[in-house]
């Protein structure tokens, strides 16, 4: 059930299915009612009442005979405030008639969630947030949230941010402020690679790109990674690698790398795809280089690499390729392996000494494109 606050008065509307008294039966149909809230001092007159309330309770009392009877307790209690909603309290105790009928005339005892803001802080942080570590206390808030990195330099030049204990179960969970000791004197400036590697995470950060302005390559391997989208990458003006293989991801949305005009290399083996948009990769004339392997594409449609005309490597083996139009290479004069090896249609690996004619005949022969 649901309240509704109008600033103007201190009126509530109450709503939702509850059972009427007469018939002890369900209603099917919510009901709605009006309550106002009271303070504690008004209950405390009520010698019964006052061993019902405390300081985390407050009362409320309906109109016209009208109140929370039984099945309501639990029932939040919300405010709006403009657009938003608030939860004020949540139901908790009501009185009784002799005749054990729901005592609407009385007040109504309600649980404050504001007195418990701490305790669920600390709830939504171990469910949504990172694990709490190293005495880091503002972690997990979709408004603000802190990461951990542990920098390592590789070959002298590739500059990693490792995330330690990420833990995201929900999408669009932002990172704010980064916790880690660099090398040297080296900064996030500095970073070229976030390689996230067996994070338990579902969904990947937001804001990484404003920590790590000058990032190249973002890499988040061998996780529960179930979802991506264009958020995900927006900032990302120099990546030039995404690298996001062993997951769970089942679906590449159509705009996820839209805005990445210097993407050279995808990939996004090992996963659960099952099909590509043919205006997947339209926005990055630079790419390279594909890897999708080990997943359940089923068609290649012959518009998908129409904008890609530098890319020189599609590695789809062990898919389900069923289906292939042969337009599909009609840009790509730079071809230097393809790789169909054990799909339905077609098991084959070209590498760059076959000739691209013998390809095409074998698709036709045995990918038909309708």
């Amino acid at each position: 059930m649901f309240i509704y606050w109008f600033p103007l008065n201190l009126y509530l509307k109450l709503r939702g299915a509850i059972e009427d008294q007469l018939t002890t039966q369900h209603q099917s149909i919510p009901r709605q009612i009006e309550l106002k809230i009271v303070t504690n001092e008004v209950c405390y007159e009520d010698e019964f009442m006052a061993s019902l309330i405390s300081s985390r309770t407050f009362c409320a009392i309906g109109e016209n005979g009208s109140g929370p009877c039984k099945g309501d307790s639990g029932g939040g209690l919300y405010m709006k405030d403009n657009s938003k909603w608030f939860i004020k309290g949540i139901v908790s105790s009501s009185l009784f008639t002799d005749e054990g009928m729901c005592d609407v005339e009385s007040y109504s005892v309600f649980t404050d969630v504001t007195k418990f803001t701490d305790w669920i802080d600390g709830e939504i942080e171990d469910e949504i947030g990172i694990e709490a570590e190293d005495g880091m206390d503002d972690i997990g808030k979709t408004d603000g949230s802190t990461m951990k990195c542990e920098f390592v330099l590789e070959s002298g030049w590739r500059y990693h941010c490792y995330p330690k204990n990420l833990l995201i179960q929900h999408p669009n969970v932002k990172i704010k402020t980064m916790v880690g000791t660099h090398l040297g004197r080296r900064n996030n400036n500095d970073v070229r690679e976030f390689s996230g590697i067996n994070q338990q995470t579902s969904f990947l950060p937001l804001g990484i790109s404003e920590l790590f302005p000058n990032l190249r390559r973002y890499c988040y391997l061998s996780g529960r990674l179930e979802s991506i989208q264009r958020s995900d990458f927006g900032g990302f003006e120099l990546l030039e690698i995404i690298d996001i293989g062993f997951n769970k991801i089942s679906n590449i949305p159509v705009d996820t790398f839209y805005d990445l005009p210097k993407l050279i290399e995808i990939n996004v083996r090992n996963s659960r795809v099952t099909s590509l948009d043919v205006d997947l990769f339209i926005n990055n004339p630079k790419l390279e280089k594909i890897i999708l392997e080990n997943n359940d594409i089923e068609i290649l449609d012959g518009r998908l690499f129409r904008k890609n005309i530098n890319l020189k490597e599609i590695l789809m083996k062990n898919n389900e390729l069923k289906s292939i139009d042969l337009e599909l290479f009609t840009p790509l004069k730079k071809l230097t392996a393809i790789d169909f090896l054990d799909n339905v249609c077609i098991s084959q690996h070209f590498p760059k000494s076959m000739n691209l004619t013998t390809l095409e005949e074998r698709i036709k022969r045995n990918c038909s494109y309708e």
